[in-house]
């Protein structure tokens, strides 16, 4: 999902920690002790909540999408 909205996108990306936190409320711990990101797909506003997850945390997550 694409958010053509540039002024979302640069609020998100100058605010990076709170949207880490915000994240962190989808994260689940599975039993392979691999962290999973689950993101209901209609919640996802910007793009760019996908790339923040996977720039911070694809050494030891997977990202998972609820449709």
């Amino acid at each position: 999902i694409v958010n053509p909205s540039l002024n979302n996108h640069h609020k998100f990306m100058t605010n990076a920690p709170a949207t880490i936190v915000l994240l962190k409320a989808f994260i689940r711990q599975s039993r392979r002790k691999s962290y999973i990101i689950d993101l209901p797909r209609r919640s996802i506003q910007c793009w760019h909540l996908y790339l923040i997850c996977v720039h911070t945390l694809s050494k030891y997550a997977y990202i998972s999408t609820i449709y």
